[in-house]
């Protein structure tokens, strides 16, 4: 996600009545109408990312805390049941659950320049292992509904790469190049049957303006294909679960914010969804398909209230 203040998406629960969200440097739980159930992490501690379990009422989440007589990023889990919260290990952030719901996947950091090296865990906290060498960053990633397979974003010591890491043999393909490096490949986003992976290609127009545009690449043949919409900086794509809709953020508009759209899956049926001050971000859709959660980022307004998470019913229940 390439929104400056994405740094992770709004996490549905399994039941599509809540969300674990991220609001500048905390964290929560909260309902449809927007009602804290639960705060995160230790009072005043930077929290981020939190994911909810797809099997259990539990969230993961990354937080920047005192570790024994040190101060650094860990990796929690909270149970919301029980309200107890255990670290599952020390020098990680930016965990994503396996869908099977039996481990993690997160942003490792290693040596004394804290490289980041994407690493599993158990979700009990043991068998920590890096599973990818390439490259010296990987900050965007998810799997595929099975589990099996991770899409990711390298670069650093290779050029800008969008991957698939094939867990059970360890094979590890290029999927995108930017076209040998002519652009900056990002965001890889499985489609719901997982044939296809979108993602943010970023460049510039003959004018010389930085443009992000919308792509597909077909896993298995390699090819890539633009969502035909107006260019502009299109960015935080995500897949409807049925893989029909796609909802983005854009600046096409011209009028300074980005805002929340969407479009079918083939570049049909382009609608501005959202036009509002500030700016919206990081869509994620419920499991259920019936309401998209989005941030709101407003820097006009006061710090306490520039973060805000809002609540959109699709389409099929607009009426």
């Amino acid at each position: 996600m390439s929104y400056v203040n994405t740094k992770s998406r709004p996490s549905w629960s399994p039941d599509s009545r809540r969300v674990a969200v991220e609001l500048g440097s905390r964290s929560y739980v909260v309902d449809k109408n927007k009602t804290v159930l639960k705060e995160l992490g230790n009072p005043g501690k930077w929290t981020s990312s939190p994911t909810f379990d797809p099997d259990s009422n539990a969230v993961v989440y990354s937080s920047y805390d005192k570790i024994g007589d040190d101060v650094g990023w860990g990796i929690y889990r909270t149970d919301l049941d029980s309200g107890e919260t255990r670290m599952l290990t020390t020098d990680g952030y930016k965990p994503t659950y396996n869908p099977n719901g039996d481990e993690l996947v997160f942003q490792g950091l290693y040596g004394p320049k804290r490289d980041s090296r994407l690493t599993m865990i158990r979700e009990d906290g043991s068998g920590r292992a890096p599973v990818v060498e390439t490259g010296t960053l990987q900050n965007e990633f998810g799997f595929d509904s099975t589990g099996d397979r991770l899409a990711y974003q390298t670069y650093g010591e290779v050029k800008p790469e969008l991957r698939i890491l094939q867990r059970d043999w360890g094979r590890d393909n290029v999927v995108t190049d930017g076209e040998g490096g002519a652009f900056w490949d990002r965001s890889p986003q499985w489609s719901p049957d997982d044939k296809q992976i979108l993602f943010e290609r970023h460049g510039r127009n003959l004018e010389g303006k930085r443009i992000v545009q919308l792509w597909t690449v077909d896993v298995a043949t390699g090819k890539e294909t633009q969502l035909p919409i107006p260019d502009a900086k299109n960015l935080d794509p995500a897949w409807s679960p049925d893989g029909k809709k796609i909802a983005f953020i854009s600046d096409m508009d011209g009028g300074g914010w980005f805002d929340l759209y969407t479009v079918d899956s083939d570049g049909k049926n382009l609608k501005h969804e959202v036009d509002a001050f500030g700016d919206q971000h990081a869509p994620a859709w419920s499991p259920d398909g019936q309401t998209l959660a989005y941030y709101t980022y407003d820097w006009n307004k006061p710090k306490e209230y520039q973060h805000v998470v809002n609540f959109l019913p699709t389409p099929s229940q607009q009426g």
